[in-house]
């Protein structure tokens, strides 16, 4: 059953049926909850739904992040989803910050120094994974290092995409690595 669940989750997500998504996660989650493939896919979709909504679903995103690193150690698309979740942390601005405080009190923080650490680990797990790389190059560049920015944005660029998706990084891997 927790296979046909995963299943229908990846075509929801490629229909970019955000919604539908998450309802179905949330109870998968309920009823399958040391499944590590429903977790990590049940933080996703809260990532996917902070990009509506930043602030709000933050701390339920790096929650079910870590739960499904504890299922499934040096899991790459983990390491990358945690690093993703704090490169966008660490990006939100200084008015979206001041309101996510008036709303929700503390808001979540983090560093691009951690986004980096994540996304390096995740490297480490799975060297071929298109996204990570090119996030390894904008996370060196928010930190200033341009040489080392450049260098994973060459490496992206050479990549072998086996996606449209993926066709489009390592795009935006070549035209930042000029």
């Amino acid at each position: 059953m927790a296979d046909a669940i995963i299943t229908q989750a990846d075509q929801l997500h490629i229909e970019q049926k955000y919604a539908e998504l998450l309802t179905l996660m949330e109870g998968a989650f309920k009823t399958y909850p040391d499944n590590d493939e429903i977790t990590w896919r049940l933080a996703r979709c809260y990532f996917d739904k902070v990009e509506e909504e930043k602030i709000a679903n933050a701390v339920k995103i790096k929650e079910h992040a870590v739960r499904s690193l504890e299922l499934k150690p040096n899991d790459p698309t983990t390491l990358h989803l945690l690093g993703r979740w704090c490169y966008s942390v660490a990006n939100i601005g200084w008015a979206e910050r001041t309101i996510a405080s008036a709303l929700f009190g503390t808001p979540p923080t983090a560093t691009f120094q951690e986004a980096l650490d994540y996304f390096l680990q995740a490297d480490q797990q799975d060297p071929l994974l298109v996204r990570n790389v090119l996030y390894l190059g904008d996370t060196y560049a928010a930190l200033k290092d341009n040489v080392k920015a450049k260098e994973y944005y060459v490496r992206v660029s050479k990549m072998q995409p086996r996606s449209e998706i993926e066709k489009a990084q390592v795009a935006e891997g070549l035209k930042k690595s000029k």
